[in-house]
């Protein structure tokens, strides 16, 4: 009985080594030769149907250009049909992962580029989440 004591005592001393753990997400650092900017074919055209409070949605397509210039249109639904069309440049954050559309009218709008994708983001560059979520994804298309 003294021996199995002790073979208890034992194993629960036993401390998991660091290698044991994942890395918490947080203390993982990204490799700068792979972010979007770099690792993406993002050059092209993205659409989607996005939320509207006073619409049924608004269609709207974006095109980045290699030259680090876009355009955008957008037509609300259930309106006049009229469609906005706006031009401008857009940059990239500091990581590669976003860019952040300055259109001539000095207007600004934020998109996480994804794999065939763009996020379009809140004012304060965050993803939207919640039941709408899915909606401010826009989908390459060409």
């Amino acid at each position: 009985m003294t021996a199995s004591l002790m073979a208890l005592t034992a194993c629960s001393a036993i401390q998991p080594k660091p290698t044991d753990s994942p890395m918490p997400i947080e203390a993982a650092t990204a490799d700068p030769a792979h972010n979007s900017r770099i690792s993406l074919d993002w050059a092209g055209s993205y659409a989607a149907v996005l939320p509207c409070a006073d619409c049924a949605g608004i269609d709207t397509l974006v095109t980045l250009h290699m030259d680090g210039t876009f355009s955008r249109q957008s037509r609300y639904l259930g309106k006049t049909g009229k469609v906005f069309t706006d031009t401008g440049t857009f940059e990239w954050n500091p990581s590669g992962s976003a860019v952040k559309l300055v259109s001539k009218q000095g207007a600004t709008q934020s998109y996480k580029v994804g794999e065939n994708q763009l996020i379009h983001l809140d004012q304060s560059g965050q993803a939207v989440t919640g039941p709408l979520a899915a909606h401010y994804v826009l989908l390459k298309t060409r």
